[in-house]
């Protein structure tokens, strides 16, 4: 574990005082094993999932700033977000937090940052079997309330003309860095005979710039390929139908 310390150790000393909470993502060029071997790091934790993107044939919603997804976490938990992109002093935003059950945070991506809030619902057990079915009612997955927070921002999707992009599968691993206060999550979607890595991690951080760049630079010392080319893991699915 002596050099994911050194990598990870130097990771959290960038953390500042920030109220604001910010997701880094990086796309690698590498399979899980190799990242994981190369950062001699221990996975602690894992899950299975499968997740269900709707837009329209366009992806108007998605390039407008919006994500509608179903997710089945390890075959037994199922939930549907709804994701908007707006800014943190954006009135609507602070009555919805005001009356709980929306969780916002950066996104930062290759030197684009982003503020995006969600409202998340868990899906009844008996519709769980449905989720993924074609030609499913999405309305039957996405709550009265959450289509509500969508109008607040003028979504207003033609439902009964959404499409469905998915499922595809990914795998998700907990990885453990000693010495360390940052959680670092290993993903790898699969989706029409492709392939996507992901490695993520949250900081609270007043410098999300640098703490992209210190990051980046050590993932590169260990030798992990990151990709040329950086994309969400929604806009690889719904490209890759």
């Amino acid at each position: 574990m002596k050099k994911a310390i050194v990598l990870f150790v130097l990771m959290s000393s960038t953390l500042g005082f920030s109220v604001e909470t910010t997701e880094f993502h990086w796309i690698l060029c590498e399979s899980p094993k190799t990242v994981v071997d190369k950062l001699n790091a221990d996975i602690v934790d894992s899950k299975s999932r499968q997740s269900l993107y709707y837009d329209t044939e366009n992806q108007s919603l998605y390039r407008d700033g919006s994500v509608l997804r179903l997710r089945l976490d390890n075959r037994k938990l199922g939930t549907s977000t709804v994701k908007v992109t707006t800014e943190p002093d954006d009135r609507r935003i602070l009555k919805w937090r005001q009356t709980g059950g929306v969780k916002c945070e950066w996104d930062y991506r290759k030197n684009k940052q982003t503020y995006h809030c969600s409202m998340k619902r868990k899906i009844p057990d008996d519709r769980l079997h449905r989720m993924f079915y074609p030609r499913q009612d999405p309305t039957d997955f996405f709550s009265r309330q959450q289509r509500e927070f969508l109008s607040d921002y003028d979504v207003h999707p033609d439902w009964e003309q959404l499409v469905s992009y998915g499922p595809a599968d990914s795998g998700k691993w907990e990885i453990e860095a000693e010495d360390s206060d940052l959680e670092i999550d290993l993903e790898q979607f699969k989706f029409k005979n492709k392939s996507l890595v992901e490695i993520s991690t949250r900081a609270d951080t007043n410098n999300p710039g640098q703490f992209y760049q210190q990051f980046t630079r050590s993932l590169s010392s260990r030798k992990i390929k990151i990709c040329p080319k950086q994309v969400s893991k929604t806009w690889w699915v719904l490209n890759s139908r």
